[in-house]
């Protein structure tokens, strides 16, 4: 396993795709490339990039997300050989947050023969390293799958590895113990997520990480900041002069004014009285899904054609969704749709206030700006960070533990390309008077 360590900045899909390119050249087997990514966009990016070097990408080199390379390679065609069962679809609805809810929907789905999008990695490690249920059968089975996947693949390269689960991480594990080469390439101070696995495997296997010290983004001046939060083995320089940090106090600035110049990021870590984030104010892709997942739940008790009642699924979901935006009250929608479907239990009418409420605009007045998760990845000439409570005792180093409060402090002081404006709440300044906050900054960028 070889393990890139690179900070934001860096490089790390022009890196990625050089790698993936000479891997190919040398590559005289022809066995797959694979390349995995968390997001769409990553997937395109990356596409992209090795688009600019070949005029079709070459069919042994497969970039696509990583729950689809799981899905294609392990879950689909040998979850069924395994464990008796077969999945006919696969779903992306909307799920509760409370585990227990989660945890219900999840089985509910499954009863279905329905897989949630979430539990594909768990399946997979099912497949590729153990359940603990496992009779020697199973066992002999998957040895099969193994030496199936290691017949055809070369290489697997995962983009953004800080990203990864405590499930992908054994799969990746027990590739690797397999033979199979397994590059892993990301930044566990972008974890802002919280899973810490790949920094356990950072430590657990030093003699296989290689450093990338170099931020083609930012400048030199704002590296001195997240410079002096983080571990020597992973602070970076940069051959970027000039950029400029400028503080600003809530209490003494006109925020209407400074929201209304020109920034191409702006961004919090959670929203407060004053500030509204868009993750909060746009709708969420999932939300049709949802509420189509929960009509079609209920007609599959009164439905038998399962023809019929995809058709009215889709109607009663589209339906319902047009009357919400027109600003129909929720009552009156659903009283709607029990008069196709007979009256609703309290379960079933729950589900589906839940499902159409969803993705319920705000009105609120407050001023509307990105979460620093949302902006993890982009990068500007002009950004602005709302420091709040909760990430300035990590700025001041008052607190130093390893955790994704640190890790969003580290992703929000990485994306100015020259100019970084920090914006201090009136809440931070109840603990750090303005004076302190200001020797702060001065100690720091003439050190």
């Amino acid at each position: 396993m070889i393990i890139n360590v690179a900070g934001a900045g860096a490089g790390k899909t022009t890196g990625l795709a050089k790698e993936i390119i000479e891997k190919h050249e040398q590559n005289s087997s022809n066995k797959k490339i694979f390349c995995v990514a968390f997001t769409n966009n990553a997937v395109k990016s990356i596409k992209d990039k090795l688009l600019s070097h070949y005029d079709v990408i070459p069919e042994n080199i497969i970039v696509c997300t990583i729950h689809s390379f799981l899905f294609q390679e392990f879950v689909s065609p040998y979850y069924y050989v395994i464990y008796n069962k077969h999945y006919g679809s696969i779903s992306t609805i909307e799920l509760p947050d409370k585990p227990e809810f989660k945890n219900y929907k999840l089985a509910e789905l499954d009863r279905r023969n329905v897989l949630h999008i979430e539990a594909i990695p768990e399946k997979a490690k099912w497949v590729v390293v153990k359940k603990s249920t496992d009779k020697k059968l199973q066992k002999d089975y998957r040895s099969i799958v193994l030496g199936t996947f290691k017949s055809y693949c070369q290489t697997i390269f995962v983009d953004e590895a800080q990203d990864i689960d405590g499930h992908m991480k054994e799969i990746f594990e027990k590739l690797d113990s397999e033979g199979i080469e397994v590059v892993l390439k990301g930044d566990p101070k972008q974890d802002i997520r919280g899973y810490c696995y790949f920094r356990e495997l950072i430590n657990a296997r030093p003699q296989s990480v290689i450093y990338d010290a170099t931020c083609h983004r930012c400048p030199a001046k704002h590296l001195k900041i997240t410079n002096s939060l983080i571990h020597k083995n992973e602070r970076q320089t940069s051959e970027k002069t000039g950029g400029s940090i400028e503080v600003i106090f809530e209490s003494s600035c006109d925020i209407d004014t400074l929201l209304s110049s020109q920034f191409d990021l702006k961004y919090i870590y959670q929203k407060n009285d004053l500030f509204e984030t868009h993750s909060n104010v746009l709708e969420r892709p999932s939300r049709f899904d949802t509420l189509y997942y929960e009509i079609y739940t209920i007609l599959c008790e009164i439905e038998p054609d399962v023809q019929v009642r995809e058709i009215r699924s889709y109607n009663y979901t589209k339906g319902m969704i047009d009357l919400y935006n027109q600003g129909k009250p929720e009552k009156q929608i659903i009283n709607r749709l029990e008069t196709h479907t007979g009256t609703l239990s309290k379960q079933q009418y729950a589900k589906v206030k839940d499902a159409l409420l969803v993705k319920q605009t705000t009105t609120s007045k407050k001023h509307e700006v990105s979460s620093i998760e949302s902006i993890k990845g982009l990068e500007g000439e002009r950004c602005l960070f709302i420091l709040t409570s909760e990430l300035a005792p990590y700025l001041f180093l008052d607190k130093t533990a390893e955790n994704k409060i640190k890790n969003a402090l580290y992703v929000a002081l990485t994306r100015s390309k020259e100019k970084l404006v920090i914006l201090i709440c009136k809440e931070v300044e109840k603990v750090y008077d303005q004076s302190s906050i200001k020797d702060f900054f001065t100690k720091i960028m003439t050190s």
